[in-house]
């Protein structure tokens, strides 16, 4: 059995909870607004501005946005054999495993005398 001051107290803290969702909704809203105004801005820069010395160009698609950077600029990767890998400084390679599935990415170790890939089997 609910007495009137239960009944109170479970209306007040719904009534407490709808006004929190509210206001939480009116602040994406806000930041939606934000979020547009900058792609907006960014539009207005495309496709490209200047970072030091290397030109940098925005892509937009339904995803997003994308910054190519240029060559200049150091980006580090995943390596495929663990760890990260300045894309400029990576060598090609190769990881075969035993069922035959062929992986390509960068990796930093040093590529096999003779060759301009790493061969990896495992």
């Amino acid at each position: 059995m609910i007495t009137n001051k239960k009944h109170n107290q479970i209306i007040e803290h719904k009534d407490k909870t709808i006004n929190d969702y509210y206001a939480k909704i009116v602040k994406l809203e806000k930041e939606l607004e934000q979020a547009k105004d900058l792609k907006l801005i960014l539009e207005k820069l495309y496709p490209k501005f200047i970072y030091g010395s290397s030109v940098i160009g925005v892509n937009f698609s339904s995803d997003g946005y994308k910054l190519d950077l240029g060559e200049n600029v150091l980006v580090y990767v995943d390596d495929i054999l663990g760890g990260k890998v300045i894309k400029q400084e990576g060598n090609k390679c190769l990881v075969i495993d035993n069922d035959g599935t062929v992986k390509t990415g960068l990796t930093k170790q040093k590529v096999d005398k003779g060759y301009s890939y790493k061969l990896v089997r495992k």
